[in-house]
């Protein structure tokens, strides 16, 4: 009985973070053409980046999005100890 009761909250609580979504769309002409807070949360639980730049969107509807993502960034590499006269004021 409480496997069962398990399933239905999860059921309910899907249904309800789909409810939200399609309310935060309503009314819209056409698709979003700026980003919007409201929006965004809306439909995006979280996201997970992996080492190889592919960054996950875990929907609220269960579903998940890949995306690869260029590294624009350089690595880093530690460089030596700050010299102390050089930062003083």
């Amino acid at each position: 009985m409480a496997d069962l009761e398990g399933i239905i909250a999860g059921l309910t609580s899907k249904r309800t973070a789909a409810e939200r979504y399609l309310k935060a769309l309503t009314g819209r002409n056409g698709p979003l053409m700026e980003f919007e807070t409201l929006a965004w949360q809306a439909v995006v639980d979280h996201a997970s980046i992996s080492a190889d730049g592919t960054v996950t969107f875990f929907l609220r509807d269960g579903s998940e999005e890949k995306e690869y993502v260029q590294s624009g960034v350089r690595s880093y590499r530690r460089r030596g100890a700050v010299n102390a006269e050089v930062c003083a004021v």
